[in-house]
């Protein structure tokens, strides 16, 4: 699989990972990955926390894929399956969230 396809997906995740986290905590639950917490106090803002690591995360996911080419697919295909889980998750909670 090319790369850059590996990052433009891993990037939407990205991007639906603030959607389903801010729909998740507007509906009542709330964040449990320690370093966003640890944002979430440092930073002011109510959302500044996820915008920011996510402003960071996408340029760098691109960046990674561009300079480092097929040499990156193996963590890419990592970060795939990593937010394959946290986006089932944070759905999982969304819904429960709705059902209170």
């Amino acid at each position: 699989m090319k790369t850059i396809y590996l990052a433009y997906l891993v990037i939407a995740m990205q991007l639906g990972d603030v959607v389903l986290t801010y729909l998740g905590i507007k509906a009542g639950a709330r964040e449990v990955n320690p370093i966003m917490v640890w944002l979430q106090k440092i930073l002011p803002g109510k959302w500044t926390w996820l915008f920011l690591a996510k402003a960071v995360m996408i340029p760098l996911i691109y960046w990674v894929a561009s300079h480092y080419g097929e040499s990156a697919n193996a963590p890419l295909v990592g970060l795939v399956a990593l937010y394959a889980w946290v986006l089932a998750n944070n759905w999982r909670v969304l819904k429960k969230q709705k059902r209170k």
